[in-house]
């Protein structure tokens, strides 16, 4: 079933304990295997796949087997919940805008920062302005 799956993926976002469970090479401790695991999923047939590394940033890599590695921003963790989904969705609405890559992957870490520096799950979640700000703050 996998090898009709895979295929049909155009993104695929996964955090590191999924990447783990797919590709059986472990991550938590040992960055040096996130490529490897990025690119293992690929030959899967993914197109294109993000690795989320929580505090440690986010691999991302297409079929050519590009790869574009985007640093977290530092922040005071209060709550982790909601913050994958809040990459996922900030990342997806800022390419679907036309984003790059690269700016879509820095605006998903931004949405994602702010989120766990707060409470609870949904309301956790940043709204566009706030993005903007917190990306001007640490552009600066």
């Amino acid at each position: 079933m996998e090898e009709v799956v895979f295929p049909l993926i155009d993104v695929m976002i996964l955090n590191e304990s999924e990447a783990e469970f797919i590709t059986s090479i472990r991550l938590e401790d040992d960055l040096s295997n996130v490529r490897q695991a990025a690119s293992q999923i690929i030959a899967l047939g993914v197109k294109e796949v993000i690795i989320t590394l929580g505090e440690k940033g986010s691999l991302y890599m297409n079929h050519q087997e590009e790869a574009v590695f985007t640093s977290a921003y530092p922040v005071q963790v209060v709550d982790t919940t909601g913050a994958g989904d809040t990459f996922i969705g900030s990342f997806i609405v800022a390419r679907q805008q036309g984003m790059t890559v690269k700016d879509a992957l820095q605006r998903a870490s931004a949405a994602s920062a702010i989120a766990v520096s707060r409470a609870g799950a949904q309301e956790s979640i940043p709204n566009v302005k706030e993005i903007a700000n917190f990306l001007e703050r640490c552009s600066t």
